[in-house]
This record gives C-alpha cells, structure tokens and sequence, in this order.
C-alpha cells in the first residue's frame, strides 16, 4: 500500500509549521485506494502542521497523472503558500521535475493550492 513513510512525513510537518495556515485541497484518482491513502497521509501531515486540508476528493482530472503535483490557482503568482509546499514536498523527496510542478489546474482555483495524487509511481 502506498503511504507516506515517517520521515516524509516528519519533514513534511517540520517545513510548513510555523509557516501560516494555508488552504489546500487535496486530490485523488477515483477508485484508486493507494491513491486516496496517500491523499489521507498527505492531509494528516498538513492538519499536524496547522494548515487547513480539503479533502480528500475524487477528482477525474488525476485519472492520468502518476505520482504527486503541485496546482496552483495563479501560475504568474502561486503565493508563499505555494513555495512553502513545494519546500516541504522536496524536503520530503516527493519532488522530481515529473512528478510536481506549478501549474495551473481546475481543482486550484476556488483555494489557491491543490495537492493531486495520481497512482503509484
């Protein structure tokens, strides 16, 4: 099963404590359960570090992405909120130039930030 293993998760809470509380809604692929646990990981370790996690929701727009993105409601300005999660998912090694960028995405729009969890990579 796909989970957030200690560490990630440990750097995950350490790189957004402290740093506001942003809105993030969270993502995941329709019937997929390694998906959605991942998805339920990464909204437990946002809530441990005083952010506000949406989620998770089935979303169709993750049915062809592998791996974890970053979407952003305003690519041109993705906010502090937005550097300080990509931080955090690096920290944490969940990022490679394919799996998480800023871009922009539907499921951004109505809070500015969105986690969308594809498949296992």
């Amino acid at each position: 099963m796909w989970h957030l293993t200690k560490e990630q998760y440990d750097a995950i809470v350490a790189n957004l404590k402290g740093k506001g509380n942003y809105r993030v809604r969270v993502t995941c692929v329709p019937d997929d359960v390694e998906s959605l646990y991942f998805a339920k990981d990464l909204c437990q370790g946002l809530e441990k570090a005083g952010w506000q996690p949406i989620g998770p929701e089935r979303s169709d727009a993750n049915l062809g992405l592998t791996g974890v993105f970053l979407a952003v409601g305003d690519y041109n300005n993705p906010g502090k909120g937005g550097f300080y999660l990509r931080q955090a998912l690096r920290a944490a090694g969940l990022m490679d130039k394919q799996e998480i960028d800023f871009r922009r995405a539907s499921d951004a729009m109505q809070v500015g930030l969105c986690l969308q969890v594809g498949r296992k990579p």
